[in-house]
């Protein structure tokens, strides 16, 4: 028992000090100029010179908004008719000032419109379907993924300390390059949305943190484990988390993005905002969904820390 004991707390000094280690040695050694990276960073210039051309045409609004696929007035033209209207039955007092009230609060939903949209058609649409999946992979994939391609995984096996204190001190130097890159692409587009994109990052920077938090450990696990991590780490950014999470039904359960689309929904809903109806995210709280990733990072990581621990030295000198 005593021998036992010892043992264990031997292992456990051991796997301290490997991480720490690790940790020390591979933070800021994290490769920025790798084809991954490129590839995110056209896409994060892309989709932002989509919204400064939007913001720049002062569309962040339901102003055009009018019947898909049908001629005749859009929002903006519809209050502007309320309001000539209004002007018309000026002799009708009753008249004029229910014309005056739906013509205004109109107006004010017109001017306060720009959060909702934004958030709908870049946030829940191309952040969390697909941009934030591929910027937490640039990193996340090449962290162990390299070393394993690169047949460097016997200098780092050479080391005096477990394999798990490896895996975990590799994680933990990519995890604050994710943070910053996925944080830091939603800034960006944030700003170039202006005041509607600012208010979005304030409120939802918590769910895309922890959604970046949930990928590394999802596609480090990859990188880690599994032979042409990349292409499967891109083909489960592209199938899984843009088709299976745009889906109806119970599906998109299988995606990271929907726990954290259930977070943004409950902190809409707080503010009188409906983001989606019938997607099924006001199910989850946002205790449940927190929860959710948390398991879903904790298993990939647990999952990693033992598959790991397997790998074969062979052909690896």
């Amino acid at each position: 028992m005593i021998l036992e004991r010892g043992i264990s707390l031997e292992f456990l000094k051991s796997f301290i000090l490997g991480v720490k280690s690790t940790l020390a040695v591979h933070l800021f050694r994290t490769k920025v100029g790798h084809s991954l990276f490129w590839v995110s960073a056209g896409f994060l210039l892309l989709v932002a010179a989509v919204v400064v051309s939007v913001s720049f045409k002062n569309q962040w609004n339901y102003k055009t908004l009018k019947p898909r696929g049908q001629a005749g007035f859009n929002f903006k033209n519809s209050i502007e008719m309320i309001e000539a209207g209004s002007m018309a039955l000026g002799h009708n007092a009753g008249v004029s000032a229910v014309c005056s009230a739906v013509s205004g609060a109109s107006s004010g939903l017109l001017i306060e419109s720009g959060f909702p949209v934004f958030t709908k058609n870049v946030v829940f649409s191309v952040l969390l379907g697909f941009l934030l999946p591929l910027w937490c992979l640039t990193f996340a994939v090449e962290g162990l993924g390299s070393e394993r391609e690169g047949k460097t995984l016997f200098w780092l096996f050479s080391k005096p300390v477990p394999r798990s204190s490896i895996y975990v001190g590799k994680f933990l130097a990519i995890l604050p390059w994710v943070i910053i890159w996925s944080l830091g692409g939603f800034f960006v587009l944030a700003v170039c949305a202006g005041d509607s994109g600012i208010f979005a990052f304030k409120l939802f920077w918590q769910p895309i943190a922890l959604a970046s938090i949930t990928y590394a450990s999802v596609f480090f696990f990859m990188g880690a484990c599994l032979p042409r991590a990349s292409l499967i780490a891109l083909a489960y950014a592209f199938v899984v988390e843009t088709l299976l999470g745009s889906m109806p039904g119970s599906l998109k359960q299988l995606s990271v993005a929907f726990y954290a689309r259930c977070i943004m929904f409950q902190k809409s809903s707080g503010l009188g905002v409906v983001l989606e109806q019938g997607g099924g995210y006001g199910d989850f709280s946002q205790t449940m969904a927190i929860c959710f990733m948390l398991g879903i990072a904790l298993m990939f990581l647990v999952a990693g820390i033992f598959f790991f621990g397997k790998i074969e030295l062979r052909g690896q000198r």
